[in-house]
């Protein structure tokens, strides 16, 4: 919907082919649907930071998924820009901090082994803001094992 198409926007401002981007980012995010799943978990820390945990997995009988992105977007209203003393771990490449304010963390290949990315952000979040934590998932390839009943492999298609 809406905020997804926003969030597709935000991704694909700098390519060079934004609508392509578009459409090929959407195509990833419909094709993790069925095989990644994304648990959030928040921690406050003292004195005043709050810790935003994904925990990213694959759903059963999928044996892997290959370049996968975790996409972000976090509230204006809450954290009025990333740059201001934000901590963030975990993913392959170089996480993506946005000042808008977006992170993309990226993997190569997604297999048995849970991946867990994080940041860190100054003060502590309300229930309002905890609600709008909403992390995306775009997997390019999800290669379902032989116990599936979808036994292939699944590249979105472009």
């Amino acid at each position: 919907g809406g905020d997804l198409d926003k969030l597709l926007e935000a991704i694909c401002s700098k390519d060079s082919n934004p609508s392509a981007c578009i459409d090929a980012e959407r195509a990833n995010i419909n094709n993790a649907k069925d095989g990644v799943e994304v648990r959030l978990k928040i921690n406050t820390c003292f004195p005043e930071t709050t810790k935003i945990e994904f925990i990213i997995s694959l759903k059963e009988g999928v044996q892997e998924a290959n370049e996968v992105k975790l996409f972000e977007t976090v509230d204006k209203s809450c954290i009025n820009s990333l740059a201001g003393g934000v901590k963030v771990e975990g993913g392959e490449d170089d996480v993506v901090v946005d000042p808008d304010p977006m992170l993309v963390w990226t993997f190569n290949t997604i297999a048995e082994e849970e991946k867990r990315v994080s940041y860190e952000i100054p003060g502590i979040l309300s229930d309002y803001c905890r609600q709008q934590l909403k992390a995306v998932v775009g997997a390019k390839v999800i290669k379902y094992g032989a116990k599936h009943p979808d036994m292939h492999t699944k590249a979105s298609k472009l």
